[in-house]
């Protein structure tokens, strides 16, 4: 019990620093609540596997669940940059021909269904958090979660670097690289971090493009949820159909995101006057907030450290070139998207 205690007050610590300074630094992937505890995983794995007397569990599937459900509090339309038609038309256009022509490499390279999808939804739309989200709709294992965003968090970190030398030898503005950074790479975090090598000029926009991304999220799940029921072996009947397409605990998230975003435009038709109100709400949204990476970096924690990242077993080469070639199909729809 006292592991989660630690585990929590470390989250809670990062999450506070992190949306209370704006400081490059610390936003950066390397200071991200869920890459930290995968990696934490990774060394309580290390140093107590093998002691018998020490028993780490943690119900990662009831813990993604409470982060998933809460995390819907943040997909708000008021705050997703929807007055910009173009950038609407590219985020939206992009996503949706890099999944359709990512699953014709996942043929190509003969990739397990459930594995494709993790790492399509890391790639199109908020890397780990997605991951996590779609694991529920797929029904993946623990080890395959954790694959997941060990080579999508891979990916991530070379996107990062690469991505601001390829613009800078394209002859792209500040603005350009935020639009094409914020449309192209998988976690807020990293998007942050690679505009900011790039720019402070381009941080603002590739926050605002990410954030359109994001509220992506539910309608690419739904996605998702049909594409992986027609993949599956087990054929749908009628009466199956609906709980088969969409799970159970995206009933809540649904509901969650209506209820948020219908006080959301009630605040502010009828109170953007009231400095008090306002302010409750953002900061019901911001506990929320925290509470969701809270419960995610819990359960990711639970997954890393069931999941040997050094294993040979887990090195499998066709899954990293999959998520890097789904990356590279993404980059190149945005920029072509971009410079028309």
């Amino acid at each position: 019990m006292y592991y989660k205690i630690i585990l929590i007050i470390i989250s809670t610590l990062i999450i506070i620093i992190r949306e209370n300074t704006s400081n490059i630094l610390i936003n950066t992937t390397l200071f991200d609540p869920i890459v930290i505890s995968f990696a934490l995983g990774q060394i309580f794995r290390i140093v107590f596997i093998n002691k018998t007397d020490i028993n780490l569990y943690i119900p990662v599937e009831k813990y993604l669940s409470i982060g998933i459900v809460m995390m819907g509090s943040q997909i708000l339309i008021s705050k997703s940059g929807l007055d910009n038609i173009k950038l609407i038309y590219i985020v939206i256009t992009s996503v949706l021909l890099t999944f359709y022509l990512s699953l014709v490499l996942k043929k190509i390279l003969n990739i397990q269904s459930s594995y494709a999808f993790l790492l399509i939804a890391g790639t199109c739309i908020c890397g780990p958090a997605a991951i996590s989200f779609v694991s529920r709709i797929t029904r993946s294992s623990n080890n395959q979660i954790a694959n997941a965003i060990w080579i999508n968090t891979l990916n991530g970190f070379l996107l990062v670097i690469l991505l601001p030398i390829i613009a800078y030898s394209l002859g792209l503005n500040p603005n350009q690289f935020g639009i094409w950074a914020g449309a192209s790479i998988q976690s807020t975090a990293q998007v942050i971090s690679s505009a900011a090598l790039y720019s402070d000029n381009s941080v603002q926009i590739a926050i605002i493009i990410k954030s359109l991304r994001i509220l992506l999220l539910l309608p690419f799940m739904i996605l998702i949820s049909f594409h992986y029921s027609k993949s599956s072996r087990n054929r749908l009947n009628n009466r199956s159909l609906l709980l088969e397409y969409i799970p159970p605990f995206m009933f809540w998230f649904i509901g969650i995101v209506f209820v948020f975003n219908l006080v959301d435009q009630f605040i502010i038709y009828n109170f953007s006057y009231s400095s008090i109100i306002y302010n409750t709400f953002s900061i019901i949204l911001e506990v929320l907030k925290s509470l969701s990476k809270i419960f995610l970096s819990l359960s990711i924690f639970g997954i890393s450290y069931g999941f040997n990242v050094f294993s040979k077993v887990n090195f499998n080469p066709k899954l990293i070139l999959f998520s890097f070639g789904s990356s590279i199909i993404l980059i190149i729809s945005n920029y072509r998207l971009l410079i028309t």
